[in-house]
């Protein structure tokens, strides 16, 4: 695995729409983490990719720039358990989709969601890490 350092990013909770099965055991709602800086050239190459869920190969290109996006996730399949993390993994992805296209599309969205709009989205600053 790459030893690339994690950059700053936000941790931001699975919303209640997405029902009960993202609450963890105690109670707390799990979560994805994203970079705080995404840059031009990730989202200039992610936005040329027009057939993201009918072309494998752009799936796997989009899945290798997620992978420097998405820092941290504590998301489980119900059944099967937890699913791999995402930082430098593009295959953790794959498993995401596998196990939920709504939540991944959310997901997917974050990238595009300005930082003024997380910190909104989210009840206190305590979750942005740096």
């Amino acid at each position: 695995m790459d030893s690339m350092k994690i950059p700053a990013s936000i941790r931001i909770e699975v919303p209640e729409e997405f029902g009960s099965v993202y609450t963890n055991e105690d109670g707390s709602r799990q979560y994805v983490e994203r970079r705080q800086q995404v840059g031009r050239s990730m989202i200039r190459a992610l936005e040329a990719l027009d057939a993201l869920f009918t072309e494998e190969e752009q799936f796997e290109k989009a899945c290798e720039i997620y992978k420097s996006i998405f820092t941290d996730w504590d998301l489980a399949d119900s059944q099967t358990g937890p699913l791999p993390k995402p930082w430098q993994n593009a295959k953790a992805f794959e498993a995401l989709m596998d196990m939920d296209m709504r939540l991944t599309l959310w997901v997917i969205g974050l990238v595009f969601t300005s930082m003024a709009r997380l910190l909104d989205i989210q009840s206190s600053e305590e979750d942005i890490k740096n």
